[in-house]
């Protein structure tokens, strides 16, 4: 399991939910389909709209990796920015929204989202569509530090709480942003005993994501 991806299910799997809630997902960047699988295999009563532009990459997931759409997964072949601006208009809500787009330009010090994911009007509609009990997720690869603090600052103005994970050696940043402090959002010891939420049984990943879970801390702009 790759560090994000143990991250950003460490986190939704201590979600607090109550038994009859079905948690709705949208990602905007599907890649191998590997988080979408994750969140469907792992999680229990989870809806997944998934969110790819290159039609090529939605085959490679579904011939080589195994992905495949069924009533829980939906794979929509779209450049995220208009379905994110579109589905802001029609007023459509997800519980939990993740951005992990790769910009794939290694000239920039942005690699990931692309800087169109950070602006904020775009912002402004992925605040729109996240319920006010949601989750903003965004994966987050930059190698300025000026850059991450005016992300941080534009999360902050929608939302006034916002987590952060990064694991050691790890480049990759997760920003889990809500309205929700951390006591209403999360379950304490989440992986003590039975949860919900739980739709697997692999004992080295639980440990892994045990452990991803305790390295949660909440910043802000200056941090």
């Amino acid at each position: 399991m790759e560090d994000f991806f143990a991250i950003i299910l460490a986190q939704l799997y201590s979600v607090k939910l109550s038994p009859e809630k079905h948690l709705r997902i949208l990602i905007i960047g599907l890649g191998g389909g590997v988080l979408t699988m994750y969140c469907k295999n792992w999680l229990k009563n989870v809806e997944i709209d998934a969110v790819e532009i290159d039609p090529k990459i939605v085959n490679v997931a579904k011939d080589w990796f195994g992905l495949k759409e069924d009533e829980r997964t939906r794979i929509y072949v779209d450049d995220g920015l208009k379905f994110i601006n579109k589905a802001a208009n029609d007023g459509k809500k997800w519980d939990i929204v993740i951005i992990d787009v790769n910009s794939n330009d290694s000239t920039s010090e942005l690699w990931g989202p692309t800087p169109e994911f950070i602006d904020t009007e775009l912002l402004k509609n992925c605040e729109a569509i996240t319920e006010d009990t949601g989750i903003f997720v965004m994966n987050l690869l930059c190698l300025s530090d000026k850059i991450r603090k005016s992300v941080l600052g534009k999360l902050a103005l929608l939302w006034p709480h916002i987590f952060s994970n990064k694991l050691p050696k790890n480049r990759n940043e997760i920003l889990f942003s809500s309205k929700m402090d951390r006591n209403s959002l999360f379950v304490k010891n989440a992986f003590n005993g039975k949860n919900e939420n739980l739709n697997a049984s692999d004992g080295h990943a639980m440990c892994l994501l045990n452990e991803v879970a305790r390295t949660l801390k909440e910043v802000n702009n200056n941090s």
